[in-house]
């Protein structure tokens, strides 16, 4: 099935004014086996400021799973992180944030649990929520989309994917 596709631009202020909540983030981040082990996972060496950026845009994706949820997952990551680096490449002076953590490495284990650098920087990016972002709160006030967490430890039925692209 084609995903849906949502997007909406706004004041980088009104954007973290209505969404910036790190203290939540950290917390969600922080019970994440990813925390410190991936490059695009918090704790981070400095705090992402939305305000060095003028405006945003919002980007959110809904699917239905299709078989397998880690494949499903998959596959349309690789399409959206692949079209938000063209927004990037074609946006002076933007930075892309894609839905989730690092999806475009092949290596099994991050190289960060080892404290080497990532191996592929210009495919990595970092989440609105590893940012600092609450990604439930904006796809529901921005979208109408309520992400599907799956219910007693099952599966979801659906994926909302939200990235998003910082600019001026």
């Amino acid at each position: 099935m084609t995903p849906q596709k949502f997007e909406i631009v706004l004041s980088a202020k009104e954007f973290s004014d209505r969404f910036f909540d790190p203290e939540k983030s950290s917390k969600l981040c922080g019970a994440c086996p990813f925390f410190g082990a991936r490059w695009a996972c918090p704790p981070f060496e400095k705090s992402f400021d939305p305000l060095g950026f003028s405006r945003v845009k919002i980007f959110a994706r809904r699917a239905e799973v299709e078989g397998d949820l880690t494949a499903s997952n998959a596959a349309a990551r690789a399409e959206f992180d692949r079209d938000m680096l063209m927004l990037e490449a074609e946006t002076a002076g933007s930075l892309a944030m894609f839905a989730g953590s690092c999806a475009n490495c092949e290596l099994d284990k991050c190289p960060r649990e080892q404290n080497l650098p990532c191996p592929t920087p210009e495919s990595m990016r970092i989440s609105p929520e590893s940012a600092g972002f609450d990604v439930s709160s904006l796809s529901e006030e921005l979208f109408a989309l309520k992400i599907d967490w799956g219910k007693d430890g099952g599966a979801p039925k659906t994926l909302t994917l939200v990235a998003a692209l910082f600019f001026d």
